[in-house]
């Protein structure tokens, strides 16, 4: 704070003159250690001793205008990591993948045991007698009669089997090709052994 002349000079400043108002006006300056802190103690002390009372506290002054406004703070420093959101819902199925190739086919299972003989055909019918002669010379023979038909026949087959445990005879079959013959074409449960012609 500066300290300045109680009475200020008026008129006509002269530059030539020793004191010149600008000179008079001007601040003055106090070197250090000029005024010690014991003096200013006792010239404050001696102020407030000679300090009438307090008058009465006069009218409040006008609101003075806004000040600008200060420059932005420093930012603060950054915050913690928030805490980790809920898990997502899970996504849709995958589309099913392609069928796997078929296996390779099994092999051919051994041949069944041959099935039982079939029983002996009826007795053809004997041949009718012949006619009584004459008294003589014996008569003619009469025909053989027609031999009775066998259930082992050419060309016999056996029914599609029904179950696993119910006990029929087996059918062959014979080939040259890898594939047999599919159960529309032939009866269930037939067998098929390839051969080379």
């Amino acid at each position: 704070m500066a300290i300045t002349h109680s009475v200020v000079a008026t008129g006509a400043n002269d530059a030539t003159d020793q004191v010149s108002l600008t000179a008079w006006n001007d601040d003055h300056t106090i070197d250090d250690d000029t005024v010690t802190e014991a003096q200013l103690a006792t010239a404050v002390q001696t102020k407030l001793n000679t300090v009438g009372a307090t008058g009465a506290t006069g009218a409040a002054g006008a609101t003075g205008a806004t000040g600008s406004a200060g420059s932005t703070g420093a930012s603060g420093p950054t915050g913690g990591a928030g805490a980790t959101g809920p898990t997502g819902a899970g996504g849709a199925a995958g589309s099913t993948g392609p069928t796997g190739a078929g296996g390779a086919a099994g092999s051919t299972g051994p041949t069944g045991a041959g099935g039982a003989a079939g029983s002996t055909g009826p007795t053809g019918a004997g041949g009718a007698a012949g006619a009584t002669g004459a008294t003589g010379a014996g008569g003619a023979t009469g025909p053989t009669g027609p031999a009775a038909s066998s259930p082992l026949a050419a060309g016999m087959s056996a029914s599609d089997h029904q179950t696993g445990t119910l006990a029929q005879l087996v059918n062959v079959c014979y080939g040259t090709g890898p594939t047999g013959p599919t159960a529309s074409g032939t009866t269930e449960g037939t067998l098929y052994i390839t051969y080379t012609a």
